[in-house]
């Protein structure tokens, strides 16, 4: 059984929540961990199969004690926990209890097509179970066109040596990012918590609005911002027999406020999330647009539409172009969220 050390305190809500995790060094018990079974927003089962084996694989050679795959099977069926693209309170704290876990690890597969030039794209994040926030999160994404250099050296025609790359990328940084400083993590309390209700969809790609639900938690969390993990307030959705997508009524934003101490909610919609060709005649396209509104109140402060195309950066002889709709999404998401002013202090 791992020993953690959480501190307690009383919020301005009344309720018990952690206000610092204490983490022990890497000469004492590791943290334990319990990677759930990613979500599949591709509509290729091969995807799973390629990225889950990388993924477990690089999170055994860090400093971490993996639940093993068959036992967190074991406890889904046990408490019928179907979906593991988000966890609610609920669920982690039953599971967490169970099998001594320190954080969840949740991630998704956004895109993947093989080919000649393969495309793929994931997100990851680390959830704690005690007061549900995403501590650490990354979504990264690549075109095998995205590693060619000078005379079209590089590029990468393997998804296999792609998924590798990716992997790689993503969780490179993860050690030091859940092993954060109690100070750390208790200055972080004084800053307004957010949530996200996933995104509505108007594309052809039926889970563009979870990508970039997933890509916007990523940003937020490199940049330092206070997240509620999604599924809690998913849950608390469901409680009240609501299930929203794009939009939010004020009863909703108040209960959020009131349950989880969220201060500002973001939600928008998706109107393209397209792909390029495989013959390259086309570039990736992305269009989107939402609100940033305070929970308490209701009130929008701000909303922002943002649209890109992979030629915006183009230069000459072709240089500057973006192949990987994942990189172009992200980069859309973020300028979405700057528009917001969801960054300033």
């Amino acid at each position: 059984m791992i020993l953690a050390l959480t501190c307690f305190g009383v919020s301005a809500f009344g309720r018990a929540v952690p206000s610092e995790r204490l983490t022990q060094d890497s000469s004492e018990t590791p943290l334990r961990l319990a990677l759930l079974p990613l979500a599949n927003y591709t509509g290729q089962a091969e995807a799973a199969a390629v990225f889950t084996p990388l993924i477990e694989d690089h999170l055994k050679q860090g400093n971490f004690r993996l639940v093993a795959a068959a036992d967190i099977e074991r406890e889904l069926r046990k408490y019928r926990i179907r979906s593991t693209a988000t966890i609610g309170q609920n669920d982690a704290a039953k599971l967490a209890g169970a099998m001594g876990i320190d954080y969840f690890m949740l991630g998704s597969i956004d895109i993947f097509m093989a080919g000649a030039v393969p495309e793929a794209a994931i997100s990851m994040r680390a959830v704690d179970p005690g007061d549900m926030s995403v501590i650490w999160a990354v979504s990264v994404a690549a075109n095998g066109h995205d590693y060619v250099k000078m005379l079209g050296l590089g590029r990468v025609s393997s998804m296999e040596e792609l998924a590798q790359r990716l992997v790689k990328e993503a969780l490179f940084n993860l050690e030091s990012g859940l092993n954060l400083q109690a100070a750390d993590r208790q200055a972080n309390q004084s800053k307004p918590r957010h949530a996200l209700v996933i995104f509505d969809n108007l594309s052809d790609n039926k889970f563009a609005g979870d990508i970039i639900t997933m890509i916007a938690i990523s940003d937020l969390a490199a940049n330092k911002i206070r997240i509620l993990e999604p599924g809690a307030a998913m849950e608390l959705f469901r409680q009240n027999g609501e299930f929203p997508r794009g939009e939010i009524d004020k009863n909703l934003l108040r209960q959020l406020y009131d349950k989880f101490g969220v201060a500002r909610v973001i939600t928008g919609s998706v109107d393209l999330l397209r792909t390029s060709n495989e013959g390259g005649e086309a570039t990736p396209e992305v269009e989107l647009g939402g609100r940033y509104l305070d929970a308490a109140t209701g009130k929008v402060l701000a909303a922002s539409e943002v649209n890109r195309r992979g030629t915006d950066s183009e230069t000459l002889f072709k240089l500057g172009i973006t192949y990987s709709l994942g990189r172009l999404a992200r980069d859309a998401t973020h300028t979405f969220l700057e528009k917001l002013h969801v960054f300033e202090k």
